[in-house]
């Protein structure tokens, strides 16, 4: 798509590629819907373009999204921005067979829906009430992960996701997906017990037992990540030089 083309004003500014999830701002302008709340989350609650304060409303732009489809399949926009575009339909495709998956009861779908509501991948925008809502489900149905990242969001250590703190509650699921086998779950409980929070006490001794079991690599769920892994590794350490000194003290 050359300068002169008339599409070029569909093209997102902060992108500069042909928004998939169309978004109008209150600057007026049209945005890729991950690439704007990336912007506000960076920059505050200002327009790219002009910089000055703007609100934090978006409107879905059905109509620009439709120009955009009907553009591309008519062969008026082609090229690297048209393969981008077609890219992005075909995740969203991929996404709507995950719902169809997880509508029937599939809890591993269940989790990945979630989970592309959380990262704004596939297609879609960033969710994060969406997200919750289907990690929830798939925890009542008995998915390991989703008990363990829900229990995570009600100890409000996941960020982006606003639900209200329940300690009790956190540390069920979390507890729950740990005994089923969860890396995760292990190490994020035993980096609770470790700290405490809340009126729950730390517990070092419980603590060391499953950041050791976390990190084991023996767990049947192993989706941990290196960050959390290192951090566990970390306080494991302080944890056993503490239990050390405290057991050779007079």
């Amino acid at each position: 798509m050359s300068h002169q083309s008339p599409f070029e004003h569909l093209l997102c500014p902060i992108l500069l590629q042909l928004p998939f999830n169309a978004v109008m701002a209150e600057d007026g302008q049209i945005y890729e819907q991950s690439a704007i709340l990336e912007h506000f989350e960076a920059n505050g609650h200002t327009s790219p373009i002009t910089r000055a304060a703007i609100g934090d409303k978006l409107i879905p732009s059905v109509q620009i999204k439709s120009l955009i489809e009907s553009a591309i399949w008519d062969g008026l926009i082609t090229g690297e921005l048209a393969d981008n575009w077609k890219a992005k339909e075909g995740e969203r495709n991929e996404f709507d067979e995950l719902v169809r998956k997880a509508e029937g009861g599939d809890t591993v779908a269940m989790f990945s829906v979630g989970l592309s509501y959380f990262l704004g991948e596939k297609g879609v925008g960033k969710d994060g009430k969406a997200a919750y809502e289907w990690w929830k489900r798939a925890s009542d149905k008995g998915n390991v992960r989703g008990m363990g990242i829900v229990g995570s969001c009600l100890l409000d250590s996941v960020e982006g996701i606003d639900v209200e703190n329940n300690v009790a509650s956190g540390i069920m699921h979390l507890t729950m997906a740990a005994e089923r086998g969860s890396d995760t779950a292990c190490i994020r409980l035993g980096l609770v017990l470790a700290n405490g929070i809340d009126d729950l006490p730390k517990d070092p001794s419980k603590a060391v037992y499953f950041l050791t079991k976390g990190l084991s690599g023996a767990c049947e769920h192993c989706h941990a990540h290196i960050d959390l892994k290192e951090e566990a590794r970390v306080d494991l350490r302080r944890l056993k030089e503490e239990v050390s000194a405290s057991d050779t003290s007079p």
